[in-house]
């Protein structure tokens, strides 16, 4: 089979042939239909910090939303069977179900989980075929296609961010970052009943802002044309938004994000991953200003429930369905990380794998 992997710790990815996985009497074998490429992993593909703890797993197979079809299943398997639809897990085995993190709803911070993380510590979903315990999937609703099904995870992170942020109807909201990310937190702030959502990006961002006003962005513009914390009180009255979401991960922007929130009650909820430390004053910008900054990284807003809502709204679904600008054969896995690179693609998604 043709799949996708990271070599070592340089820039670039390679796509090789490699055997189709053999599967245990306890692992499913899953033959992948849509695999979404995510920011994390154009970060690895470019290389520029931030993942040296990815090291020692490699070479591996990258890629971590996927969907497909279990085409074999081990003899102590129960809970799958051939031809079911799956969505597979972030972990190829699932968590372990009893530590504290497990039983509150937030497995994916248990270690059995974290050891086993698709696509970064176990080989992932860039591929054909893919195998893992029978708790590594999960069965998609009849209703969730393929590609709504590859982009669960980010839209689980989204829904986390909103949920995190405790957003209640009529707030406003700063998204700063239209990629995947930021995009797919605009919809479900959206959803949950946000008043005014502003959406900024940059210049180079151009073709993803015109999307985040096609998924209901009140106001968009460029940090590299006006000024951040100008244009967000001049839209807020001098008062600064209920909630800022940081999706970009770009750390020049993080002092002038936290202040556009208001005083007092204002919630910056930081989404994106960083490539070197970032540098925050804290005393007046959030101590004397009583902001409140957090990091929110999945949550409640688990597997289940982001499929449950991808099924029963089906408008919502068709909202983050948008998003997936480009569908490539796997083959042309070099191309499409160079689009992500240079933003030419919003999500890019591995449709054909031979």
């Amino acid at each position: 089979m043709k799949a996708v992997i990271k070599r070592g710790a340089f820039p670039g990815i390679e796509v090789v042939d490699m055997p189709i996985p053999e599967i245990g009497e306890d692992e499913v074998l899953v033959k992948v239909q849509a695999s979404g490429i995510c920011g994390s992993d154009v970060h690895v593909y470019e290389w520029k910090g931030g993942y040296d703890w990815l090291v020692p797993y490699l070479p591996v197979v990258l890629g971590h939303e996927f969907s497909g079809i279990v085409v074999g299943a081990g003899k102590m398997v129960r809970k799958v069977k051939e031809g079911d639809r799956v969505l597979a897990r972030t972990s190829v085995t699932g968590s372990c179900g009893n530590c504290s993190y497990c039983v509150s709803g937030r497995r994916h911070f248990c270690e059995v989980h974290r050891e086993n993380l698709t696509g970064w510590k176990k080989n992932g979903g860039f591929a054909e075929y893919y195998k893992a315990k029978e708790n590594g999937v999960i069965l998609l609703p009849d209703e969730v296609s393929f590609e709504e099904g590859a982009l669960a995870e980010p839209v689980s992170i989204g829904g986390c961010a909103v949920d995190d942020a405790n957003l209640t109807i009529g707030d406003s909201c700063l998204i700063i970052g239209p990629g995947t990310i930021g995009l797919l937190t605009l919809v479900m702030a959206k959803n949950a009943g946000a008043g005014m959502c502003i959406v900024c990006g940059t210049k180079k961002d151009a073709a993803r802002l015109r999307k985040a006003v096609e998924l209901g962005a009140d106001k968009v513009f460029c940090t590299d044309e006006t000024d951040l914390q100008d244009m967000v009180m001049e839209l807020t009255g001098g008062q600064g938004v209920d909630v800022v979401f940081e999706a970009s991960g770009a750390a020049a922007v993080i002092q002038d994000g936290v202040e556009c929130a208001k005083k007092a009650t204002g919630r910056i909820l930081l989404e994106g991953i960083y490539s070197r430390e970032v540098s925050l004053e804290l005393s007046n910008a959030i101590v004397r200003s009583a902001r409140t900054v957090k990091g929110t990284y999945s949550g409640r807003v688990a597997w289940e429930r982001t499929l449950s809502w991808l099924a029963y709204h089906r408008e919502g679904a068709a909202q983050c369905a948008k998003i997936i600008t480009h569908r490539t054969n796997i083959k042309n896995a070099e191309a499409a990380f160079e689009r992500c690179v240079k933003k030419e693609n919003i999500k890019e998604m591995f449709t054909s794998f031979s």
